[in-house]
């Protein structure tokens, strides 16, 4: 037991900046997406990711965009509207050469009256 002020979990030792630190952090809900990893393509050949995303209820009006590396053609709409809490894309694509590649995933949405934005990146192993 502590005595007074200093008793456990109360007065210096839960004000004190320090102790501030090991407060369990504060998760802000993100709109997140997954797929199946690794991605592997084939050079010249239209293929397709499928693309499962999440949207917290506090999300409106938010939105898919897609932007690829050298060497990768990405064949979907300006941006894709999402309308449900979850769901799937299938985003088409074509590789153009072998090796290393990317695609870009932006994510535009509104939270609290204020703009969201989230960028993920899928790495893509192309191959002859």
């Amino acid at each position: 037991m502590g005595f007074g002020a200093f008793n456990h979990g109360m007065g210096f030792r839960s004000s004190h900046p320090l102790a501030q630190n090991n407060l369990p952090a504060r998760k802000t809900p993100q709109v997140t997406i997954e797929y199946d990893k690794p991605v592997r393509g084939r050079a010249g050949q239209d293929q397709s990711i499928i693309i499962n995303y999440h949207l917290p209820p506090e999300f409106e009006d938010a939105y898919l965009r897609f932007t690829a590396g050298e060497g990768i053609e990405v064949n979907a709409q300006e941006s894709i509207s999402i309308d449900s809490l979850t769901g799937e894309y299938a985003l088409e694509y074509l590789a153009k050469e072998e090796g290393k590649r990317h695609v870009l995933v932006l994510i535009d949405a509104m939270k609290d009256k204020l703009p969201y934005s989230r960028v993920y990146r899928i790495d893509l192993a192309i191959e002859n």
